[in-house]
């Protein structure tokens, strides 16, 4: 059975086609977390079951949807194949219960290709409820709202204040940043992406904004400090177990 990774199906859910994470554009910006929330239910509901991940080492993947039912704590799947908890203030609560650290948990999640497929095959059709069909015409053509104009125009509601929901939007783009990151450094020094004694945080980043994804939104210093960091957590993790 053919298997998609996190970042496919994430960008399946968003965009309708199943992009590898260093395939991703700016059109993902702001669509992640919707992405996300989307996926959840459709685990909650069913609808999608074969979810693997694994704890220990390659190889010994196992099903994780349960986990990710849990009705306390809202679990989502990275970009990256790993799991985080919505929104981020519930993080450290759900660490400390179940002593539980998230960077060093689940991780590789993938799904199940035709399951995905099936659960998100259904694109929002468009509202052709203001079309009626033209008295006595016989070609079945539409009225055209604007001959509608007895109808008057509903009053546009009022541009929502910035909230948590905000920031948390900030949150995910950079979690989105972070994640490509990790994945170019991976491409770039294959497989675990360790980065080469000698070779600065800088040059590491200027390879990685000469990459051709990398060119219409490129990263920050920071972003691939923090990318290399996670990526040393994860293999001293691994080698943990």
């Amino acid at each position: 059975m053919p298997r998609w990774s996190a970042a496919q199906m994430l960008s399946r859910v968003a965009l309708g086609k199943p992009l590898e994470l260093k395939e991703w554009t700016s059109d993902m910006d702001g669509q992640i977390l919707p992405a996300q929330l989307k996926l959840r239910e459709a685990i909650v509901q069913g609808h999608i079951t074969d979810v693997r991940g694994r704890l220990g080492p390659p190889g010994s993947k196992e099903r994780v949807a349960e986990i990710l039912s849990d009705s306390e704590f809202t679990l989502l799947v990275t970009s990256h194949g790993a799991l985080t908890v919505h929104p981020p203030r519930k993080r450290r609560e759900f660490e400390e219960k179940y002593r539980i650290d998230l960077d060093n948990w689940w991780r590789e999640i993938d799904f199940d290709q035709d399951e995905g497929e099936r659960a998100f095959s259904c694109q929002k059709q468009p509202d052709r409820s203001h079309l009626r069909l033209v008295s006595g015409a016989g070609s079945g053509e539409t009225e055209a709202p604007a001959a509608r104009a007895e109808e008057p125009e509903p009053e546009p509601e009022p541009e929502p204040e910035p909230g948590p929901e905000s920031e948390l939007a900030k949150a995910e783009h950079t979690r989105w940043q972070r994640d490509r990151t990790i994945a170019a450094i991976k491409e770039l020094h294959p497989p675990h992406g360790i980065r080469p004694k000698g070779t600065s945080i800088q040059a590491l980043t200027n390879r990685i904004n000469k990459l051709q994804e990398f060119q219409g939104n490129k990263v920050s210093d920071d972003t691939v400090r923090l990318a290399d960091k996670e990526i040393k957590a994860e293999i001293e993790a691994a080698l943990k177990k």
